[in-house]
């Protein structure tokens, strides 16, 4: 597999006082315990969805969110610890770590790890600081799961190369599955979707019949709120209808009807607690109703025959309570539906004779299409208009600047769990992307097919518009379907195209192309600028400022170690193509009087050449024209430093003198007469050297 950068979550887990195996007196013995232990952990690793990446002596490490990303691999990590804890053996215990951050995933080497980075090492360490039976968490894993977990009082652990420590937090318990997205404080800009789904319900009630309405919208984009909206404006109704809800989960084991279960559990008031003959005496004659609770209460029957049962069970079951008031049934997230759900939620819909409006929510993935018996509408819910999310962030953020404001509206272009999370984010100072929303995209996009996702990235190299052609070639052997990642709305066509003869599409989301981005490592990120760079420089044409950024970026100074490591003639030759286009590109800048955009594009030339000097006083003429003296004479004092050649440092000072006279009022301080003299003495004294006849 190709290496990836990916946001993971690394947990580390080793028995605390292991010497308990070490002291069986049979070496046999202590094999077949610590396989039962190594079968038990892996279970428990595996049914969350994370990945086993070694066992090493009585201790296991685990990835979640890599090699594919989860939006919720925290949450995943930490329910996985608990459950750890709670299969292991009378006698024994464990220390757990657990940390998130950035990792690299590539393919192991023999004896070696498939992820590497600070969070795998920090993991380990706070698995060594925990004491037994306890598990603590890094502070971007205490972040990201926070609502879904009860965690103890900050801690700081000592740790090699971390001078200040590591900050973390002992996980106490567990408070639910998933963790609560969103405030949900203010409703904003949704009046027409829920307009649609009130008069869903009273068509539901009107023809007494089922009515099935599907809101379909990016994560985050609302539609629990509006959701929860319906259900505040359904308990004001007469008679009040009977409203359940369900929601479905992305991992576990029976969980094919879990979204009914929790329905039928809260109409019952069935508790976790109760045991199964309790459970059975709850459900009376319906009792085949068992098995969306996980009973086994199909005997002999024949799986089809069962199956058949259940569906007759619960269109009679919602009949039944739709016959004495209106009966309101949501369920969230069918995108991660399986399909034995989905038909019984469809039976429901064709068969129910009495007032069911059966609600579901989705992503856009989700691409069933309902029985064309059914009554069925979709609602597709998209972001926020421009206003409404100005008015969502300032009624949410009014503590902060107007213009951190305005950035908060601009990145999240009409989100409000991005809305949300970015508010949170400038609250605490922290990275670029928030971490939750991260995950949210980045296992959205890991659900690609391998050649969808190559040529997403490779889309996002480009930049947030792109063409078609050079993705095309970016992705090698790859045959991608841009359809299939406009279907589901990652990407969208315009209508016309900057780029002659190609066929031009635009990233939904900003958000989404950071992240694609990414995902990838530096050196692929560097190869793929250099060789859209190389393709553009092909279509002819002047494209001096995307030359130069696409050119720039595949030889950065900071990254260039691991993105060109053997460096050679091809590393030299795109250092100077980088400076050529940079040089133009700044050029065409001063033409149009954007100053500051040249200045720091010749800034970005300079690490890239062994003339300097040359950028420095170009760097001076754009101050010279901005009239910043100071600047002007910083540049020219840089210039002059890393100038041996006599007749460039005369024609230096030339320009120095030249440009003071010119426009003595871009100094804030004049500098003396005497200075400018010398200025001018010295440009004229390689002049007077030439003059000199020579005997």
């Amino acid at each position: 597999m190709a290496d990836e950068r990916k946001l993971a979550t690394i947990l580390f887990a080793d028995l605390a006082g292991s010497t308990a195996l070490a002291d069986e007196q049979d070496p046999e013995r202590t094999r077949a315990r610590l396989e039962r232990f190594y079968d038990a952990m892996a279970a428990e690793i595996r049914v969350a969805g994370g990945t086993v990446e070694k066992f090493a002596g009585d201790a296991v490490m685990a990835a979640f969110g890599a090699p594919e990303a989860l939006e919720d691999h925290a949450e995943r990590a930490l329910h996985t610890a608990f459950a750890m804890q709670r299969r292991l053996e009378a006698g024994l215990a464990l220390r757990i770590g657990v940390n998130t951050g950035e990792v690299v995933v590539g393919g192991a080497r023999e004896n070696s790890s498939f992820v590497s980075g600070d969070a795998v090492n920090v993991a380990a360490r706070l698995e060594r600081a925990a004491a037994s039976g306890e598990v603590l968490a890094g502070e971007r894993t205490a972040a990201a799961a926070r609502g879904a977990f009860e965690f103890g009082a900050p801690r700081t652990v000592e740790a090699k190369g971390k001078p200040g420590g590591v900050a973390c937090r002992p996980v106490l318990r567990a408070l639910s599955l998933m963790r609560p997205r969103g405030t949900g404080r203010v409703f904003v800009g949704r009046d027409g979707e829920l307009e649609r789904l009130w008069r869903a319900y009273r068509r539901s009630v009107d023809r007494a019949a089922a009515v099935l309405v599907t809101v379909v919208g990016d994560a985050g984009v609302g539609k629990t709120r509006v959701m929860r909206e319906l259900w505040q404006q359904l308990a004001t109704q007469e008679p009040e209808p009977l409203r359940r809800t369900g929601r479905c989960l992305p991992y576990g084991d029976g969980i094919t009807f879990w979204p009914l279960a929790e329905a039928l559990k809260e109409h019952l008031a069935i508790l976790e607690s109760d045991p199964p003959e309790e459970v059975r005496r709850r459900l009376g004659n319906r009792e085949i109703l068992g098995l969306t609770l996980g009973l086994d209460v199909a005997g002999d029957l024949h799986p089809l025959a069962a199956r058949d049962r259940l569906h007759a069970a619960w269109v009679d079951f919602v009949m039944e309570q739709a016959s004495q008031r209106p009966v309101v049934l949501l369920i969230e997230d069918v995108h991660w539906a399986e399909p034995p759900l989905l038909e019984l939620l469809e039976r429901l819909a064709r068969d129910v004779r009495a007032p069911l409006l059966l609600l579901a929510t989705a992503r856009p993935d989700f691409a069933r299409s309902w029985d064309a018996r059914v009554d069925a509408e979709t609602i597709l819910l998209e972001p926020l208009s421009g206003d409404v999310a100005t008015s969502l962030v300032e009624e949410l953020a009014d503590q902060l600047p107007p213009d951190v404001r305005d950035v908060i509206v601009r990145r999240a272009e009409g989100n409000p769990f991005f809305v949300e999370e970015l508010i949170q984010l400038a609250n605490e100072d922290g990275v670029a992307i928030p971490d939750s929303v991260q995950a949210v995209l980045a296992a959205r996009i890991d659900l690609l097919g391998e050649a969808e996702k190559a040529a997403l990235q490779a889309a996002a190299v480009i930049g947030r518009a792109f063409w078609t052609g050079p993705v095309y070639e970016l992705v090698g052997e790859h045959w991608p379907d841009l359809a299939t990642l406009e279907s589901r709305d990652f990407i969208r066509r315009r209508h016309t195209s900057s780029l002659e003869g190609e066929v031009e599409y635009v990233f939904k989301h900003a958000l989404t192309r950071e992240v694609a981005y990414n995902g990838l490592t530096k050196a692929r990120r560097a190869r793929l600028h250099a060789d859209f760079a190389g393709w553009l420089e092909g279509v002819g044409g002047e494209h001096a400022a995307l030359l130069a950024y696409h050119y720039a970026e595949a030889v950065r100074p900071e990254d260039v170690d691991v993105a060109w490591p053997d460096g050679g003639d091809e590393l030299e030759l795109l250092e100077a193509k980088a400076v050529t286009w940079l040089s133009r590109a700044a050029e065409a800048a001063m033409s149009r009087y954007e100053l500051q955009d040249a200045v720091a594009l010749l800034d970005r030339a300079i690490p890239l050449t062994d003339d300097k000097a040359r950028l420095w006083r170009r760097i001076a003429r754009a101050h010279a024209l901005n009239y910043d003296g100071d600047a002007l004479m910083h540049a020219f004092e840089r210039a002059l430093e890393l100038t041996e050649d006599e007749r460039q440092r005369s024609e230096t000072y030339a320009e120095l003198a030249f440009e003071s006279g010119l426009r003595s009022g871009m100094w804030r301080r004049r500098p003396p007469e005497h200075v400018v003299d010398e200025w001018t003495s010295r440009a004229l004294a390689h002049v007077r050297r030439e003059r000199v006849p020579r005997r």
